[in-house]
């Protein structure tokens, strides 16, 4: 099994020491053992809750970077193992590992033995000994004699794992295979075949037999020949009507620089324009309301908008009110008919209320006695108010008069 150690601030300078000819190669002399999951970092100088130490390890470089290690203990001691660490001759803490769940527990009557790899980033597993080397199973590799496991037939078909050894039975086995395996080829399976003749070639019916490059070749040449002049003659078609097209396409330029130069500009009381080679917006500007009670601006239209709404009802007693550009202040007629009591005070009512009453007229008269004549209905000039106004009449019957009020409403 394989464990990422890791190597203490002391081991490193060791090894760094070694590794500069400072001193010679430090060796591994024995390894710690505890049963606490520990928290390994550099600054380690012994390993937490140790129990025991044993001297019975050995090792050997596999490879520039990694070592293997070998560790014994033939005691009858019980524990699990979750932590050990590695000493140097000197009793230094050269490397720790430590997990939570038992890396491998021991019964009295079993003897461990713990064998593990060890990686190193550089080069440096030839700077490492050990003091015993008598119980070491490294695995076998193409340099290193050592333990190895046989494949199966499944690995040994599949030809990728580089790490199982082959028995003479299973290569015997997927040797048969491949040299009995000389039928005749179809789509799906590897074996001899025949070269089709030329005429078969030709024919293009035959699926058992081969083809070769120069009968292909012969096969296609007409072929070949057919298709290139082909695209020569497309080739003809496709330049005479790209010289069509370039020549609608200079038409087409001279049109449309013909309707660009032409401009179209506004006059009077419209704006804008210009050269049709933009969009362009023509514009009436709508007169203020301002411009429109001043009534001296000439570049400007009135709106109905800007005029104002007409407020009108038609009828015996009826009114029209004109905003005039001016809702708050618009000017407003109405009309009506009254009937004046016989000797007295009528109170006449306007059929909307002015916001101010400038005049009130009335006139007419239902009466035809001449006796009379003198003692028409008149308005009373300091009733007028902004909701009505009172007639006066002096004849001794009612009398029908008709009447005629000016004054301001406000439309807003």
């Amino acid at each position: 099994m394989s464990f990422t150690l890791i190597l203490t601030t002391a081991g490193l300078d060791a090894l760094v020491d070694a590794q500069t000819g400072s001193t010679d190669a430090i060796q591994i002399s024995e390894v710690g053992f505890s049963e606490n999951a520990v928290t390994v970092a550099p600054t380690l100088t012994a390993l937490p809750g140790e129990f025991k130490r044993i001297d019975a390890i050995s090792g050997t470089a596999i490879s520039e970077t990694v070592i293997h290690m070998t560790a014994q203990d033939s005691s009858p001691d019980i524990y699990d193992l979750r932590s050990f660490a590695l000493y140097l001759t000197d009793g230094t803490l050269f490397a720790a590992y430590s997990q939570a769940d038992p890396i491998i527990s021991k019964a009295s009557v079993l003897k461990l033995q713990l064998a593990f790899d060890v990686a190193f980033q550089d080069g440096i597993a030839g700077d490492i000994e050990f003091g015993d080397a008598t119980f070491l199973f490294p695995p076998a590799t193409e340099t290193v004699k050592g333990v190895a496991e046989i494949a199966t037939q499944a690995e040994v078909d599949a030809g990728t794992d580089d790490e199982r050894i082959v028995t003479p039975l299973k290569l015997a086995t997927i040797l048969a295979e491949l040299l009995g395996g000389f039928g005749s080829a179809t789509e799906t399976v590897e074996g001899v075949i025949e070269l089709a003749t030329q005429a078969e070639v030709d024919a293009g019916a035959d699926d058992q037999r081969a083809v070769t490059s120069l009968k292909l070749a012969t096969r296609l040449a007409p072929i070949i020949t057919s298709i290139a002049n082909e695209v020569t003659a497309r080739i003809a078609d496709v330049d005479a009507e790209a010289l069509e097209r370039q020549n609608g396409d200079t038409t087409l330029r001279a049109l449309i620089s013909a309707l660009t130069a032409r401009t179209i500009t506004g006059s009077g009381l419209v704006t804008g324009g210009g050269s049709l080679a933009a969009n362009r917006v023509l514009a009436v500007a709508a007169a203020s309301f301002a411009q429109i009670i001043a009534g001296t601006a000439n570049n400007v239209a009135m709106t109905p908008g800007g005029f104002g709404p007409i407020v009108r009802s038609f009828g015996a007693n009826g009114y029209i009110a004109l905003a005039l550009a001016d809702p708050a202040n618009a000017l407003c007629l109405q009309w009506g008919l009254a009937t004046a009591s016989a000797n007295g005070v009528t109170n006449v009512t306007f059929p909307v209320a002015f916001a101010q009453t400038f005049a009130v007229v009335a006139d007419g008269t239902s009466d035809s006695n001449t006796n009379r004549q003198d003692n028409y209905p008149a308005v009373l000039r300091n009733t007028i108010t902004q909701t009505g106004f009172q007639l006066f009449s002096a004849n001794d019957i009612a009398d029908a008069v008709n009447y005629i009020a000016i004054g301001r409403v406000d439309l807003t």
